[in-house]
């Protein structure tokens, strides 16, 4: 944020003066384009009618990065046709990744993927040096949650240092698509789908390619070859700038009154994580707010509103809280970038525990490798690993080569040091990562999955009893339409016998009686055949051929 306000400073000593958003709004010039970017009090208050929106100064955006907010009365979400608004006015609320479109998103990422090997994947489109990554928090099934997402994945955002090397990644990505057959190729346009397929190999969670035995480098007594597994995941091209979740509270929220206590809390409640979370000098919220109005007369004459909007992004992109959502802060930036997910619970770490497994991590490190190292006769050190067999001069050289080229094997016995603290953590969960059971239902509903909750007693909801008062109502249901086609069904049959002998009664009546012949009635003719005085003719006689006499 430093950098950005900063050239935002730097473009208004060059004579750029930053645009005024709304020309009705009360408020003074904005001292810079990153405060004009900031100020959440243009918000369209759309119709609840679905008619023409009303705009409302009062009204103010709430970008809250977990997609989860407050429904308060008087609270409206904006739909797509404003979103072009949400681009123009809200830009310094994203982070720096987001708003220059610098981040791509991977869907329905597995658990047993990790970071790792998701960077060696996408090394080869591009250099891993410069990229980072973001994860949003594993969906676990519950009791509440949608049936429609998909349990147990995540989304894996990476960001890379600019706009260029994330299309050129994306266009090596694409080509590679098309060349493997995973995409149809075309000549005549390179158009980039929505979704690219991006294969991660996670044969070992910790990068290793060859088997420990005894865990000390030795070989195994049978060759031994690790299984090679891969996993397909998806990329999406949809830049994220366009799909961050913006809401327009009421106008009661936007107060003068409001805003100024809101502005004190605010500042207050920065200072306090600055302190907590030990954010360097020059980087804390009131060192921008001097940035930006360096003089008594500028701090003192700008609009507690200008103040209030900074000090709100300054809390949603440094700390990850959501001021306007409840006050409630994400765990990590995936969480904030996954709009879909509430991000709303805080947990504590536990100081304790974390000293005990860092402590236990020390020393398994010194002893994995004092049990990965052989010195010989003259002095030197020798790597123990059966694949390896590297020799060096001393053990200070042999470690450097443990942790740099062996390091996936210290991450795997490093990992088992959490193992205990990781099942503490289990038993005390109240939803618990497992998959739901199979509960017999009887022979109607057969087996029906239920999630397991609870942290001392787990349980699983019995779904047989709202089964049966859903079937219940169904067949209630159903009876009630029975009856209903039934009874339709009986007053149309009465009213065709009805028709039919009104009909009859008017043919009745039209008759005459005489000589009438109605060309309509059906006659009974007879016909008798005789075959007694039948006169059949007699055969014609053949004539007889003379015979020749020669």
């Amino acid at each position: 944020m430093r950098k950005e306000i900063l050239h935002s400073l730097d473009e208004e000593s060059l004579g750029v003066i930053p645009k005024k958003e709304d020309p009705d709004c009360p408020l003074k010039p904005p001292k810079c384009s990153f405060v004009s970017l900031c100020r959440l009090g243009v918000g369209t208050k759309p119709s609840t009618t679905g008619g023409s929106s009303s705009r409302h100064h009062s009204s103010r955006y709430s970008g809250g990065g977990s997609g989860h907010h407050d429904h308060h009365d008087g609270e409206f979400v904006l739909l797509d046709h404003d979103k072009n608004r949400i681009e123009r006015h809200a830009k310094s609320h994203l982070h720096s990744f987001v708003r220059s479109d610098a981040v791509i998103k991977i869907t329905d990422v597995p658990s047993y993927i990790s970071h790792d090997q998701i960077l060696v994947s996408m090394g080869k489109f591009g250099d891993k040096k410069e990229m980072q990554m973001y994860s949003s928090d594993v969906v676990i099934p519950t009791l509440s949650s949608d049936e429609k997402c998909d349990p147990y994945v995540r989304s894996v955002y990476v960001t890379f240092p600019s706009r260029e090397s994330k299309e050129n990644a994306l266009d090596k990505l694409h080509r590679y698509n098309e060349d493997t057959g995973k995409i149809r190729s075309s000549h005549h346009h390179r158009r980039m789908p929505l979704e690219l397929e991006l294969e991660v190999d996670c044969s070992d969670v910790y990068g290793r390619k060859e088997v420990d035995a005894d865990g000390y480098g030795g070989a195994p007594s049978k060759k031994v070859e690790m299984t090679r597994k891969s996993c397909r995941l998806m990329v999406s091209t949809v830049s994220l700038a366009t799909s961050q979740p913006v809401s327009v509270l009421s106008a009661a929220v936007s107060s003068r009154t409001r805003i100024a206590n809101d502005r004190k809390t605010v500042i207050e409640l920065a200072r306090q994580l600055d302190e907590v979370r030990e954010i360097t000098r020059g980087n804390r919220l009131n060192d921008l707010l001097r940035v930006l109005y360096p003089t008594e007369n500028e701090w003192n004459s700008v609009d507690d509103e200008d103040v209030l909007d900074v000090s709100i992004a300054y809390l949603r992109r440094v700390h990850l809280f959501s001021f306007y959502n409840g006050c409630v802060m994400a765990e990590s930036v995936g969480a904030v970038l996954a709009y879909g997910h509430p991000a709303g619970t805080i947990h504590l770490q536990n100081d304790a525990v974390a000293k005990q497994i860092e402590a236990a991590e020390r020393e398994t490190k010194n002893a994995w490798l004092e049990n990965h190292g052989t010195m010989d006769e003259d002095g030197r050190a020798r790597c123990s690993f059966h694949f390896c067999k590297k020799l060096f001069k001393d053990k200070a050289f042999l470690h450097k080569h443990l942790l740099k080229k062996h390091a996936g094997h210290l991450r795997s016995e490093c990992a088992k040091c959490h193992d205990q603290a990781m099942m503490v953590a289990w038993d005390n969960d109240e939803n618990r990562p497992v998959p739901p059971i199979l509960i017999d239902c009887g022979a109607k509903f057969r087996k029906v999955p239920s999630a397991v909750i609870g942290s001392t007693e787990p349980i699983a909801h019995d779904p047989e009893p709202q089964l049966w008062k859903e079937e219940e109502e169904r067949m209630a249901e159903e009876e009630r339409l029975r009856k209903e086609a039934e009874e339709e069904e009986r007053l149309a049959e009465e009213e065709r016998e009805r028709a039919k002998q009104r009909r009859l009664e008017a043919m009745a009546g039209d008759k005459r009686k005489g000589n009438f012949v109605d060309v309509d009635d059906m006659v009974e003719e007879k016909v008798e055949l005789k075959m007694e005085d039948v006169v059949v003719a007699p055969p014609a006689k053949k004539k007889k051929k003379k015979k020749s006499l020669l």
